[in-house]
């Protein structure tokens, strides 16, 4: 069923917002420690969405008839990991000393992984989760 992947959105825009509140100019430092547990709360459930889609969702979709659900099913998969490579070498990079010694550096780089994730959400839901369950309809 298509909910998983839409409680997972869910979850992952809570931890947009809550992260969000942290990445005003005087907040990230004073808020640090809620701020990385967060930021470990949203690598995880992204990663928990990405292999979920990667196992469920788009072997449907590429096993379909329809060679548009097919191709959109690719370019997801292959998009989405361009996000999550992105995202994680942004938390490989940005350890605690690293974020409390250039906050604004941090906070600009934490708003374009925000932007992103908030567009790919509002894509998956518009375009992709309605052809899955046109291709798929049992699920």
């Amino acid at each position: 069923s298509i909910d998983i992947f839409k409680a997972h959105h869910a979850e992952i825009r809570t931890l947009i917002s809550s992260t969000s509140d942290y990445l005003s100019e005087d907040q990230v430092v004073p808020n640090i420690d809620a701020l990385w547990k967060n930021l470990q709360a949203l690598f995880k459930i992204i990663t928990v969405h990405l292999n979920t889609e990667d196992t469920l969702l788009y072997p449907e979709m590429l096993d379909s008839d329809n060679s548009k659900v097919r191709h959109l099913a690719k370019e997801y998969q292959i998009d989405m990991g361009w996000i999550v490579d992105s995202f994680k070498d942004f938390m490989e990079y940005w350890s605690l000393p690293k974020i409390t010694s250039d906050p604004v550096k941090f906070r600009h780089e934490m708003h374009k992984i925000i932007h992103s994730l908030k567009e790919r959400i509002d894509k998956e839901e518009r375009y992709l989760y309605p052809q899955f369950e046109l291709a798929v309809p049992e699920n």
